[in-house]
């Protein structure tokens, strides 16, 4: 695969709409392997992977998540001050709300969300559930909905195990600025340094020449 830094109409390179649906496709295969119907993530790291949606980003709070099921398309909820320009998400976007669950109020909350998704997912009972940020409120009130609730990490880290080839030359390109970046910092530490001052270059040296 070429050069993976822009597009060209001459060139194969990294192609983003398949990246999203290969990443989708291997969620949903972890969770057949791990015998899970249903995600519900938190992470702002999941969310992207799976539902390839940006919010926020908050790690401190309950509120922003994805909704991804095995047979059907996902849905993602995130801030009003966000706007996505994410057609494969076209209707499936809604705010979100926040989950702590610490009052009345917010027990309150909880509950409409928990009833929320029973609806997406559709009636049942017993339905698996995989969650990768889980609190008392949360957890009461899913499992009151008919949710079976389960950690959502197996079925992720399946998913992640094996790299797509537009994957890996993002990786590629990762690297190499990672790669620059500490060689820069190498060379502007560096910079008035006698050359025989041993002590210093034996702790830039430290670990593969990360400085």
């Amino acid at each position: 695969m070429g050069n993976t830094q822009f597009g060209v109409d001459w060139q194969e390179r990294v192609d983003f709409s398949r990246l999203r649906q290969d990443r989708l496709r291997k969620v949903r295969d972890g969770m057949v392997d791990a015998d899970l119907e249903n995600l519900l993530l938190f992470k702002p790291q999941n969310i992207r992977y799976a539902a390839s949606a940006k919010g926020i980003e908050s790690y401190w709070d309950i509120s922003e998540c994805a909704l991804i099921s095995v047979d059907k398309d996902p849905f993602v909820y995130v801030s009003p001050g966000v706007v996505l320009d994410a057609p494969w998400l076209e209707g499936n976007i809604r705010a979100p709300k926040h989950l702590s669950g610490d009052d009345k109020d917010g027990v309150n909350i909880v509950h409409e969300f928990a009833g929320e998704i029973r609806e997406l997912v559709g009636p049942g009972k017993n339905t698996t559930l995989g969650i990768d940020v889980l609190n008392p409120a949360l957890y009461e009130q899913l499992s009151q909905a008919g949710f079976d609730i389960r950690a959502a990490g197996p079925a992720l880290g399946l998913a992640r195990e094996t790299k797509t080839a537009d994957e890996i030359s993002l990786l590629k390109v990762a690297a190499a600025m990672n790669d620059a970046a500490f060689q820069s910092c190498h060379e502007l530490c560096c910079a008035n340094r006698p050359h025989g001052d041993r002590a210093y270059h034996r702790l830039a040296m430290d670990d593969g020449g990360v400085v």
